[in-house]
């Protein structure tokens, strides 16, 4: 398959001169050319409109001599940036050099000039013409992909330290090109501190041929705020073999260092749920464990206490202190046994609950916190609550969670103005049961407070952040709802739904 024709538009009013140049145009060994040739401007304009050209040859010495006034004119006409060739074969030196001053887009060439050569000057002329339309085409592109990548530019003259900042490099350190110093001096005070003794090793080591430079850093804006960068380079050195000049980009980083930040810290919760699950399955082994030495011991406690019983003149403080083995020995083995139900897993069982019951069992779970610290919770339970349908396992989840939140608000402290509430009541006129754990800790800051329940998120220093988005999907599931407040003195007040048994669906 063969080239494609050069097109050429001949504007010339002389019909034998055209014939000569057509014919020498198109005998060009420089590739194949098609002459399209006219007389008149108006001819020309016409043609330009509806097609394109590579290249115009205007002849300097049309009718009346107004081939240089029309220049402008075919110029300002033309749909398609291609080079004018002012063609000067008549009207001696000074056409000519009116000519070079309207300023024509290339070479001009004359009658004098051989064949050969005057093909070898348009087709130059065209070649010329065409390298710097694909140079600007390419820059308009590199622009382009710079501003959408708001990707800085720095040019750094390393033998006077001057150096200059496009303007999104100026923009990603938080400054117009004019508050910019513009030298190195100016940029080593936008680095963080922390990180200006890096940065400047990375430099030197840049300079000094060993590396290119490619660094990730902070720098402080003039606000105050901090930000990451970016930033790549290349040195070039003069004839001695000096560094010269550092040319590079920057780009903002700081979203991604975010990201990676915040990866980090899922990373460590995972690894925290990983370890309290751990402990979980080994809680359970350990229940499971301590149930044999247990039963022994009420074994033989029971056994114990039989034979005093059977024997006259035993005394009481004996017998109380037995019984108050076996009652401990029981009570242990209960605690044990709920722990077991507590951590295994099993599918919900949704059966009529005493939710009285259910708050007291988890008090009793918690008493070892409560004791640590020396808190009395005051209960507010309404009498003659109507049976909840729900999962118990499930519910005293919620409210252990709940009341290990409210005991670590409440903190180590056991001033008076500390405390932590506990209320059961009927709610949305009889067809639920609310209940409300209220402690009078530091509470939540407003801006956290729509917060509070989503995953991962956590206001305590080794919290994984997962607690009350668990709690909330619990309550849900059964039917109920879960909600936080800000007290109007102090602390928090979490509260929880739980439909009664009676209630219509």
């Amino acid at each position: 398959m063969t080239d494609a024709a050069i097109q050429i538009l001949l504007v010339k009013d002389n019909v034998p001169d055209a014939a000569l140049l057509t014919e020498e145009f198109v005998e060009s060994p420089f590739g194949r050319i098609s002459i399209t040739h006219v007389k008149r401007l108006a001819e020309a304009l016409a043609q330009l409109q509806e097609r394109e050209f590579a290249a115009v040859l205007l002849d300097a010495g049309a009718p009346e001599g107004r081939g240089l006034e029309i220049h402008d004119e075919v110029q300002a006409q033309k749909s398609r940036r291609a080079p004018i060739v002012v063609v000067t074969g008549i009207g001696g030196e000074a056409l000519r050099v009116r000519a070079v001053q309207m300023g024509p887009d290339d070479d001009l060439f004359n009658g004098v000039l051989t064949e050969r050569m005057r093909a070898q000057s348009a087709r130059h002329a065209i070649e010329r013409k065409r390298a710097s339309d694909a140079f600007l085409a390419s820059e308009q592109q590199l622009a382009l992909a710079v501003d959408a990548a708001r990707m800085g530019i720095f040019d750094w003259n390393v033998q006077t330290g001057e150096i200059t900042w496009s303007h999104h490099h100026a923009a990603l350190f938080g400054m117009t090109t004019e508050q910019f110093g513009g030298t190195y001096d100016a940029f080593r005070q936008c680095m963080h501190p922390d990180d200006r003794a890096g940065i400047i090793d990375k430099i030197e080591r840049s300079l000094a041929g060993c590396e290119e430079f490619g660094h990730e850093y902070r720098v402080v804006w003039l606000d105050g705020s901090e930000h990451w960068i970016e930033g790549r380079g290349r040195v070039f050195n003069d004839d001695q073999g000096r560094p010269a000049r550092m040319v590079g980009t920057i780009v903002d980083i700081s979203v991604r260092k975010a990201a990676e930040e915040s990866a980090r810290a899922r990373e460590a919760e995972m690894a925290h749920l990983s370890r309290v699950v751990t402990m979980g399955h080994m809680a359970c082994g350990l229940a499971h464990e301590l149930s044999q030495p247990l039963g022994a011991i009420l074994n033989y406690a029971t056994a114990c206490l039989g034979f005093i019983e059977t024997k006259m003149g035993a005394p009481p403080s004996a017998l109380k202190a037995i019984r108050e083995v076996l009652n401990e020995a029981n009570r242990a083995a209960a605690i044990i046994s709920h722990m077991r139900s507590f951590v295994r897993k099993q599918p919900p069982n949704r059966v009529p609950l005493d939710m009285n019951g259910l708050v007291r069992g988890s008090l009793r779970m918690v008493e070892f916190e409560l004791q640590h610290r020396q808190v009395r919770p005051r209960l507010q339970l309404a009498d003659n609550l109507p049976k909840v349908l729900g999962d118990a396992v499930q519910i005293e989840q919620v409210l252990i969670n709940l009341l290990l939140n409210a005991l670590e608000a409440v903190g180590d402290s056991i001033s008076p103005a500390n405390g932590l509430t506990v209320s059961a009541a009927l709610h949305e006129q009889g067809q639920s049961v609310e209940v409300s754990i209220i402690d009078t800790g530091p509470g939540v800051s407003p801006e956290n407070m729509g917060r509070l329940f989503e995953p991962f998120f956590t206001t305590k220093l080794k919290g994984l952040g997962m607690g009350l988005n668990i709690c909330r999907s619990i309550i849900e599931s059964q039917g109920g709802r879960l909600c936080a407040a800000r007290n109007p003195e102090r602390g928090m007040r979490f509260s929880f739904t739980v439909p009664v048994v009676c209630a219509d669906p």
